[in-house]
């Protein structure tokens, strides 16, 4: 289920994640609330339990701020299905292994870049190279 928040609240959304984590990053005025599937939560929460500290680096974005980075169109951060992660001292590659075995991530996208993992809980595998 996706739920919204107002975009700067920190709101505690598990044991490990805040809504403030997942805040569109633009500075427009219009964009004042973040949507988070609790999909994307709990295989997070998941993955957490199995590395470091995780960074969020994007995660819901607007429409705007999507096309400002050179998001796709329809991307599944538009809807908060999506975040793109690192864990400091841990190559993307390994991270890479870790991610694709949590069961929602399994039947979601996953995409290497070379600074960050694109993850999602979109329902269906899709793996691909930035």
């Amino acid at each position: 289920m996706i739920k919204s928040y107002k975009k700067g609240a920190s709101f505690q959304l598990s044991k490990n994640f805040s809504s403030k984590e997942f805040d569109c990053q633009c500075k427009y005025p219009e964009c004042d609330t973040t949507s988070i599937d609790e999909d994307l939560i709990i295989a997070l929460e998941k993955l957490r339990k199995k590395v470091k500290p995780i960074h969020i680096t994007s995660g819901y974005r607007c429409t705007r701020h999507n096309k400002d980075v050179g998001g796709k169109v329809g991307s599944y951060h538009l809807v908060g299905k999506a975040a793109d992660i690192y864990v400091e001292g841990l190559g993307i590659s390994s991270l890479y292994y870790y991610v694709v075995d949590i069961p929602e991530f399994k039947k979601g996208g996953v995409g290497v870049y070379s600074t960050f993992l694109h993850c999602d809980v979109r329902g269906t595998a899709s793996r691909w190279n930035g």
